[in-house]
């Protein structure tokens, strides 16, 4: 009797258990998506940063704020910071077990099974932020115009990270999202035209001083 006035309560206590068990494993779930989707719009939100201070500083835009070392300093420590967050998105792309993405998925491009087109341009993109970075501990090694020439490779990696985020992110399906990496895809073409002279503000445009005779030439 004792048994049978037990069971119900093992049953019910099982329930609860088991309910509670799958409810730690959606939060789980969930909890490594928003890691992923944080981390991955903070690295692209760096990168930004980093593409405009390197623009800034040929433009000389920073030079009102900031001293030029420190642009400098702050141009490669985004850099890292860049590559950490992109090291977070994919560990915890890694421990979501939604769609089940395996290292060799994420890492080469085309072979992951969501959206493989999108997914290979950020694949592209951390490879080329890696080399960029890695270009900085290398400029006396490789050159000065070899290093210019690879530094330009930071302009594909960008494009490649905005079409990454607006083809294959969730995030771009919302107002905030859409306005976000328009926006900033947007003052990154400005500022890019302006370094290399198809674009002049107008508050850069001075009126031509007046040209003065010589005082001895009417002599």
């Amino acid at each position: 009797m004792r048994f049978l006035s037990k069971t119900p309560l093992l049953g019910i206590g099982a329930l609860f258990a088991g309910a509670a068990t799958a409810a730690a494993a959606q939060a789980d779930t969930h909890l490594f998506w928003y890691i992923a989707r944080a981390a991955g719009l903070g690295a692209y939100l760096v990168l930004f940063i980093n593409v405009c201070l390197g623009l800034g500083v040929h433009t000389r835009i920073v030079d009102r704020v900031l001293a030029r070392w420190q642009a400098v300093d702050l141009h490669q420590f985004t850099a890292l910071l860049a590559l950490g967050l992109l090291g977070v998105h994919l560990a915890a792309l890694l421990a979501d077990h939604f769609i089940g993405f395996t290292l060799p998925q994420l890492l080469v491009p085309f072979a992951s099974p969501y959206r493989p087109v999108p997914t290979a341009f950020g694949v592209v993109a951390l490879y080329l932020l890696v080399a960029i970075t890695a270009s900085f501990w290398m400029r006396q090694r490789i050159g000065q115009r070899a290093w210019r020439t690879l530094h330009y490779a930071t302009f594909g990696a960008y494009v490649l990270a905005l079409l990454h985020g607006l083809l294959a992110g969730t995030d771009a399906s919302t107002g905030w999202g859409w306005a976000l990496y328009w926006s900033t895809g947007w003052i990154v073409l400005m500022l890019t035209l302006w370094r290399f002279g198809l674009y002049q503000p107008e508050v850069e445009r001075r009126p031509a001083a007046p040209h003065r005779a010589p005082a001895n030439s009417a002599q």
